[in-house]
Order: C-alpha cells, then structure tokens, then sequence
C-alpha cells in the first residue's frame, strides 16, 4: 500500500477525526469550566462570627463593605467552621469576645485581634482570593482603629486642659462660676467639633487602589 493511499484511507482519516474531535471537546470543556472563576468569586458565601457584644457597628460595617453576595452572619464559630470544611462557607471572619474592650485599653498588652479562617484545601485561585480579602479587611479595620484611637487620646488631652483651666478660674472667680462653666461647656462643644471634623478630613484624604499590569485575560 502506497502512503498516499494509507493517508486516505478510512482507518486513518477516522482516527484524524476523532483525535482532533477529542482535542476541541476537551479545550472545550476546559474554557467553559475555568473561565468563571475570576469573574464569579464574589459568589462564594462567607461568615462573619461576632463573638463581641460590643462590636454589632464593626459587624454591619464589614457586612457592607465585602466584596461578596452571601455574608451569613447568623452562625456560632462551631457551625461556621464546620460549614468552612464542608465547603459552605470560603472564609470566616471572627470578632472575638472583647474585642473592643481591648482596643479602648491601649495598655500595650492587651489587643484587638480579627481572625481569618480560611480553608486551604481548596482551589488555590479562592484560597489566594480570600487571602486578599483577608489584608484588605484587615488593614481597613486596622486604618479605622488607629484613626478612632487617635481621636480619642485627642480629645482627652483637650478636654483635660480645658478642666483644669476651668477649674483654676472658678477658683480665682468663685462668683462667676456658671458663666465660667457656660463658656467653659461651649468651647468643649466647638473643640470636639474642631476634633471631629479633622479626623474626618483625615480618613477622606486616604484612598486605596490597585493597577494591575499586564493583567490575564479572563479564564487565563
């Protein structure tokens, strides 16, 4: 048998169809199965465990702002963890108990700590994507913190100066305490304005971005 006569020969030409129909179908099935994952990673359900009766304001804050369609907020850790292994949750973020209380104290001992659970038996492109999250939630949080604290020693050192000076006036002028204590009360109000209105300039001033260069195309 000539090659030419081989080539064309039924056998042959057969196994050219199927090896090429094999080749798309499997591209095929490739494409359509991976091409939704960047693009559907906020459809992933995730948690937030408060645990922290004084942080219900942190929660809602961190409900609104993440980047995902299902936030379950009404799971204990057990049954949150037990859902992050069965693959019902991708991420959980847990306010422990006393977390605020330990912000306020500024001891250098005592601390605030958000904790991110996150399974890592799963497909590395949710695992490095709920990583990301977990920075970005975290440094947000710890921006509004150190702002709040900031504030906070702020405002207590004014408000002591203007005590104390109100304290050595009233002393000097016994018989002009209430007006003392009426201009006394309104530059507390104006101070704390003043205060409020600088850290609010503050934290509008900040604006966190990211340029992705020579990003893959979608499915890549």
């Amino acid at each position: 048998m000539s090659f030419k006569k081989f080539i064309v020969s039924k056998g042959v030409l057969g196994a050219l169809i199927i090896v090429l129909f094999y080749g798309l179908l499997m591209v095929g099935i490739y494409f359509s199965g991976y091409k939704v994952v960047p693009s559907k990673i906020n459809q992933l359900p995730v948690a937030i465990v408060n645990q922290d009766k004084d942080s219900a304001t942190l929660k809602k804050q961190l409900k609104k702002s993440l980047p995902f369609k299902h936030v379950k907020t009404d799971l204990n850790m057990k049954q949150a963890k037990s859902q992050l292994n069965d693959r019902k949750v991708y991420l959980i973020i847990n306010i422990p108990k006393d977390f605020n209380a330990n912000l306020k104290k500024m001891d250098g001992q005592s601390k605030g700590e958000l904790k991110f659970y996150i399974n890592y038996a799963n497909p590395m492109t949710s695992v490095s994507s709920m990583e990301s999250v977990a920075k970005s939630v975290g440094n947000h949080v710890q921006k509004s913190v150190l702002l709040q604290q900031s504030k906070g020693i702020l405002t207590a050192a004014e408000l002591s100066q203007l005590e104390s000076e109100t304290k050595s006036l009233i002393t000097a002028n016994p018989t002009q305490k209430d007006a003392i204590l009426q201009k006394a009360e309104q530059t507390k109000s104006t101070a704390t304005a003043k205060i409020n209105q600088t850290y609010t300039n503050v934290a509008n001033s900040y604006n966190y971005s990211i340029v992705k260069m020579n990003k893959a195309p979608s499915g890549m």
